[in-house]
Parts: structure tokens; C-alpha cells; sequence
């Protein structure tokens, strides 16, 4: 394989990131001094392979840091990298590509959020906040509830990523001795500095560990400090009942198709461009076993990697397969992708549309994360 990209290069100058052969699609990401390579099956859009490939890359970034790779390439240049992944760092790769097929939000860049009263959460972003505030070296402070955000404080004028969150999930998700204890965990996120490392405090405020609390500073010796915020936070938020609404809105899994009102619509996924955020209705049959879920959602990758074809960006794609039909639309504020039955007229896919905006305008304040909290 580094003989054909070296040949590439050699030959035509320039780097070799696509080939298609027959079904067969192979995709290169070169990160120096590492190369990725994908080889898919699937009718798979090339920027969604890439997308991928870059995620594969943030993942090793975020155990190993890019100075220390980089360092050790340049003494060593034949470096077998898989002398530095350990078991559980394989997990992680495995599980990051395999959230890829199952999170749009991985494909949109978007985080998804808990739909929850905004005055709700308004009230747990500044309990949050205010417990932090004034303490020295605190970046983030992160509520998930089943992968979906909750809250959010940080410090002012920085800001974590989407596919910074999306490595922090992984990792949450990745072992399940993170529950019951509070762990002290090294973590490089590669938009926010792919040169150093934040240490994360990761706890759960439930004895379910439904909702989990990740605190991270710049400071390795402040583990205790981050305890006691997280025993405070956790009081201030049961004695105003706060965790227990995030439970009851995580039991409701609220049907948003239902409250739209439109048969014909299968499923949807909206994004607010300007807060880097999604909301998506539940999945409901046709698509709840996992080999429907990932058959409808490499459509709509297809269908947004039309969308964002950067030789030839378009602003609407309809696709109508045997057995669905799609809509894609990317528009200044927002991107929709939309699923449905597969004969629907398009006046009714019309219609279906503006309900679901009316929907979002209306809801946004429970859907989305409107106002960050700092400290």
C-alpha cells in the first residue's frame, strides 16, 4: 500500500486519495507522518470515507498526541504504530467507526441533545457554571444522559468541537469501570490542541449511571478539586430535582414524528448550523434492527455527500429508492435530511417539510442548547 501511494506521488505529483474499481472503493487520508486507508464496499459518497478515515485519526490523536507520534517518526521513520495501542486503545478505534454508521451527528458535525424544559436545563447549565467559576486551569464542563448532551459550560472564547465530544463519548462508552468510581484520565482533543493533552474527570451523578459528569482541566494535579466540584454539583442539582427531570425526559424518548403529523414521514434528522447542533425523530419500523438502521443511513450519507460535494455542491437533493425516498437540504441556517415511503407525492413531501420547520421554531427551545454557560 505505501508503495502505490509512494508511485502516485512520484508519477503524478500529487497525492493519491481515491480509487474506484468496480464495487470496490478505497479512500486515503494522509495525515503525515501516518496514512490511512479505507476499503468499502458500499456505495459510499468519497467524503464519507474520508470522514471516517479523519475520525480513525482524531481517535489514535486523542490517546497518543500528534507531538509525540511525530517525535518518534522522525527518529524512527519504519515505527510499527501498533506497538503503542493497546488493547483497550483498539477498542476505541473499532467503536469510534462503528458510532460513525449508527450517529448522523458524526456525519453533520453536530452534537445531539438531550430534549429537555429550557428552563430546566438553563438552571443546570448555571449551577454548573457557578460551582466551576473561579477556579484556575477548568476548560469544560460536560452532563451527557445516554450520549445525548445535556449541558455545557466553559470557559470563554474556548470552545470544544463536535468531533471532540463524539471522543469523549467513545471514551465514556468504551469500558464500563468508569461506573461506579471517578476516574483521572489524560485526554488530547485534536481540534481543541492535537499537541497536548486536558485531563478529564469522569464521574456519573446517578447510581444508574444514566448521567455523567466529565470535567476537564489543564491542571494534572487537580483530581481532588474536580471531586469536590462533583460532589457539590451533583447536591445543587438533586436538591432542585434537576437529575430527575433528565431521567423522566430520557423515559419519554419523545416520538417527534408523532407530534409532527405526517404519515408519509419515516424518519428525519434536522441541524442548526449556527449552534452545531441536531435533533432527529426515533427510529420506527422499517428501520429498528440494526442491518435496516445502517442500510438507511448510508442513503442518507449518499445523500449528503451530494450535498456536500465540494466539486459540486447542490442545495436539495431528492433520491427515490425501492423502498424510500429521501430528501436532502442544505440551506444557510440549517441542514434536513428527511426519510420517506417510497411512492409519497412530492406535494406531500412539501408539506411534510414545512411542518417539521414550524416544529423545530416552535420546540427549539427544548431541542437545542440555545446559550452556553462560562465560568
Amino acid at each position: 500500500m505505501q508503495t502505490l501511494v509512494s508511485f502516485s506521488e512520484v508519477i503524478a505529483s500529487s497525492q493519491l486519495n481515491y480509487i474506484k474499481a468496480g464495487r470496490c472503493r478505497i479512500a486515503f487520508l494522509h495525515k503525515e507522518p501516518l496514512i490511512f486507508v479505507l476499503i468499502s464496499y458500499i456505495n459510499e459518497h468519497p467524503m464519507c470515507l474520508t470522514q471516517q478515515l479523519t475520525y480513525a485519526y482524531h481517535q489514535i490523536i486523542s490517546t497518543l498526541t500528534l507531538s509525540r507520534i511525530k517525535q518518534k517518526f522522525t527518529v524512527q521513520p519504519n515505527f510499527d504504530l501498533r506497538r503503542w495501542l493497546s488493547n483497550a486503545e483498539k477498542k476505541l478505534l473499532y467503536n469510534i467507526i462503528d458510532m460513525y454508521e449508527h450517529d448522523l451527528g458524526m456525519v453533520m458535525t453536530c452534537a445531539r441533545c438531550l430534549v429537555l424544559a429550557a428552563n430546566v436545563r438553563t438552571q443546570i447549565g448555571q449551577i454548573v457554571a457557578q460551582t466551576i467559576r473561579g477556579q484556575k486551569d477548568m476548560i469544560f464542563a460536560i452532563i451527557l444522559a445516554h450520549n445525548r448532551l445535556v449541558s455545557i459550560a466553559r470557559l470563554k472564547n474556548y470552545h470544544l468541537h463536535p468531533s471532540d465530544l463524539y471522543l469523549l463519548v467513545n471514551l465514556v462508552n468504551s469500558s464500563e469501570a468508569f461506573k461506579g468510581v471517578e476516574s483521572w484520565v489524560p485526554v488530547c482533543l485534536p481540534r481543541f490542541d492535537s499537541g497536548g493533552c486536558l485531563h478529564a474527570h469522569i464521574s456519573y451523578l446517578d447510581e444508574s449511571c444514566d448521567i455523567c459528569l466529565i470535567l476537564m482541566t489543564v491542571n494534572p494535579e487537580h483530581f481532588q478539586i474536580l471531586s469536590e466540584f462533583k460532589e457539590r454539583i451533583g447536591e445543587k442539582l438533586r436538591k432542585v430535582n434537576a437529575l430527575l427531570q433528565i431521567k423522566i425526559s430520557l423515559g419519554k424518548d419523545r416520538l417527534l414524528s408523532d407530534e409532527i403529523a405526517c404519515s408519509d414521514l419515516r424518519f428525519f434528522a434536522y441541524k442548526s448550523r449556527g449552534l452545531s447542533q441536531y435533533t432527529s425523530s426515533k427510529m420506527l419500523p422499517p428501520y429498528t434492527t440494526n442491518e435496516q438502521h445502517v442500510r438507511l443511513f448510508e442513503l442518507i450519507r449518499y445523500v449528503y455527500g451530494r450535498l456536500h460535494d465540494p466539486n459540486h455542491q447542490l442545495k436539495i437533493v431528492y433520491f427515490r429508492g425501492e423502498h424510500e425516498s429521501l430528501l436532502g437540504w442544505l440551506a444557510p441556517g440549517f441542514e434536513m435530511h428527511a426519510v420517506f415511503s417510497p411512492l409519497v407525492a412530492l406535494e406531500t413531501v412539501t408539506l411534510c417539510i414545512d411542518r417539521i420547520l414550524t416544529y423545530i421554531k416552535r420546540e427549539e427551545n427544548q431541542l437545542f442548547i440555545m446559550k452556553c454557560e462560562y465560568f
